[in-house]
């Protein structure tokens, strides 16, 4: 006998769920407005220049399509120049002070937050740390970046 279809499967309530969860980064910075924090414009600035800052420095890593058009990817297209200064400037420094100063994985934390968009109980739970440890690292982490760039 055949299956009836289907024509608006939704997923499973769980699948429901995950795809329309807020990210981790949104709720940490919605849950510092509301607490009245004067920092959350710059921590949230930070979020996003390293963000892209770290896609730029991988997109040559990514699995890419296949294309029968000829083009030549002798060399990678650079970053626009905002992201070089980025990088250069506030990126960089930031990253070395983070492995420098900070214990435990702080950077890779970070990047789990804001690029990966895993959750902070997930991260706890990844690295063995106590419940909260990777909130209080990326809020920490992310107003170093913001302190480091002097945008406020």
């Amino acid at each position: 006998m055949a299956r009836p279809v289907v024509l608006h499967d939704r997923g499973t309530p769980q699948t429901r769920k995950r795809l329309k969860r807020e990210s981790t980064l949104d709720r940490l910075i919605r849950e510092r407005r509301k607490q009245g924090h004067n920092d959350t414009a710059d921590i949230e600035r930070a979020a996003y220049e390293i963000e892209r800052v770290y896609f730029a420095i991988t997109r040559g890593l990514s699995i890419r399509t296949s294309s029968f058009e000829k083009v030549d990817r002798s060399e990678p297209a650079p970053a626009p120049p905002q992201l070089q200064t980025a990088y250069t400037k506030r990126y960089l420094p930031w990253a070395q002070l983070m492995d420098k100063d900070m214990d435990g994985p702080a950077l890779k934390i970070i990047i789990d937050v804001v690029v990966f968009n895993r959750t902070l109980k997930d991260i706890d739970r990844r690295h063995r740390m106590r419940n909260g440890y990777a909130r209080q690292v990326t809020i920490a982490g992310l107003k170093l970046y913001a302190d480091l760039s002097q945008w406020g």
